[in-house]
């Protein structure tokens, strides 16, 4: 049963909107106001097909442009994670580039206290001949402590493998000989140096085993080496005896 129409929907045309109509109606073969009735359901028909269709649109546009935001703030999100795991990879990197900074300037501390160590110790090297000729000089002039300074500066001097003391043993031999020459000159004017000559030949005697090459290391090796380096210290000694023997009657033993 069809619904009866109880309302009324009125407005008002121009003639030529009127002429229009009635054109139209009476071709469909219906009255004018039936013809206008109809036209108006299918134009608001049409125009709520329209507007739907369009709210379709804008919706489906909506959803197209919430998806690509949605996607693009997914991407931004990754990229972020990304920058931020690589800002945290930095960091620890930073931080072991730090530290490894530090054990450098650590190590070049080091390096650098024991070049000035080995630098020292070169030094002293060099300065060893010249100190233990001094300390020897000390020794036969009968100075108080001279044979602790001897054994001391002796004690520096690397011992074998090394040849540091080998290269200083024949400079000392050589020093002690002229020291004797010297005395022995002296014993026919000077009566103290003739008195004092069994004194200083023990002095001279306590440098064959104070100066060994081995003297500290804890052993002592065999072999006769450092008896050639002494040889001309042994002749003086013997020369020493002789010639104090042959002034014995001129002086008195103190």
């Amino acid at each position: 049963m069809a619904e009866p129409r109880s309302r009324n929907l009125g407005f008002r045309l121009t003639e030529a909107e009127w002429q229009i109509i009635d054109a139209l109606a009476r071709e469909a073969g219906l009255k004018n106001a039936e013809y206008a009735r109809r036209t108006v359901l299918n134009v608001a028909r049409i125009s709520a097909q329209a507007l739907e269709t369009a709210r379709d649109e804008g919706r489906a546009e909506v959803r197209r442009e919430l998806t690509a935001t949605q996607d693009a703030l997914d991407r931004t999100v990754e990229a972020y994670n990304g920058w931020r795991n690589r800002a945290e990879a930095l960091g620890q990197v930073e931080l072991h580039l730090l530290d490894t900074r530090k054990r450098l300037a650590s190590m070049s501390e080091a390096c650098s206290l024991l070049r000035r160590e080995v630098e020292t110790l070169e030094a002293a090297r060099h300065r060893a001949p010249e100190e233990l000729v001094m300390a020897v000089r000390q020794l036969i002039a009968g100075v108080p402590g001279a044979r602790a300074e001897v054994a001391q500066v002796w004690a520096g001097i690397r011992p074998p493998p090394y040849s540091d003391r080998e290269k200083i043993l024949p400079i000392i031999a050589a020093e002690v000989a002229d020291a004797i020459e010297s005395i022995v000159t002296r014993f026919p004017t000077n009566g103290d140096a003739f008195a004092r000559w069994p004194t200083i030949r023990l002095r001279i005697e306590w440098l064959f085993d104070g100066l060994h090459l081995d003297a500290g290391t804890g052993y002592r090796r065999g072999g006769g080496t450092a008896d050639a380096v002494w040889k001309p210290v042994v002749q003086a000694l013997e020369r020493a005896d002789e010639e104090r023997a042959r002034y014995a009657v001129d002086f008195v033993d103190t």
